[in-house]
């Protein structure tokens, strides 16, 4: 990449930051259209009912349990929803680790600004959209993810799914609420113990 930005234009390279952008915002609207769907909700309400009370976890962590019985759920909607979703998640963090190469090898002053725009549109975008309780569709590709071969070989060729989560995560501004839910102890204490 460092090659074609030193011997490519500026507009032939701000033309690639910008597909990238867009393509990067048709998977970030693909995930909020995917998690704000009435029956998704429906389903993920009922079942953080059982989980909470007063917006307090009772669990140490969510059960496995839930999440199987949430990703049964899931698929009565769409057979392929978990895994389309994990899809988007693989494609958009590819096209946010292009979008961060270019702005780190990239020092021409076309660019300043450049990808503080797209980040603040990214933001725009997911700020708030995704309603608290979406969060459980999210735990659950995260499990069934971890459970991939992919998921192992991510310490030598990285990952693009837990990668994306982690940015889709803070476009939403909820980071926070997802911690609560203590992903790394479920899994452990499923895949490890």
């Amino acid at each position: 990449m460092a090659r074609y930005l030193t011997y490519s234009n500026a507009s032939e390279v701000l033309d690639s930051v910008y597909r990238a952008s867009s393509l990067a915002e048709n998977c970030l609207h693909r995930l909020v259209d995917s998690l704000a769907e009435r029956s998704v909700l429906e389903e993920c309400r009922t079942q953080l009912g059982e989980l909470e009370v007063n917006g307090v976890f009772l669990f140490p962590f969510v059960p496995f349990a839930s999440c199987a019985e949430l990703e049964l759920k899931l698929s009565k909607i769409d057979a392929n929803f978990v895994q389309n979703l994990t899809i988007t998640l693989s494609n958009l963090g590819a096209l946010i680790f292009v979008l961060q190469q270019f702005a780190v090898l990239s020092n021409r002053k076309e660019f300043e600004g450049v990808f503080k725009e797209i980040l603040r549109n990214f933001r725009a975008l997911c700020w708030k959209q995704v309603p608290k309780e979406a969060l459980l569709v999210l735990l659950v590709v995260v499990f069934r993810y971890a459970q991939k071969s992919r998921h192992y070989n991510a310490a030598l060729y990285g990952d693009n799914v837990s990668f994306a989560l982690g940015f889709f995560l803070y476009l939403c501004g909820l980071t926070e609420e997802f911690e609560v839910m203590n992903v790394f102890e479920m899994l452990q204490s499923h895949l490890i113990s």
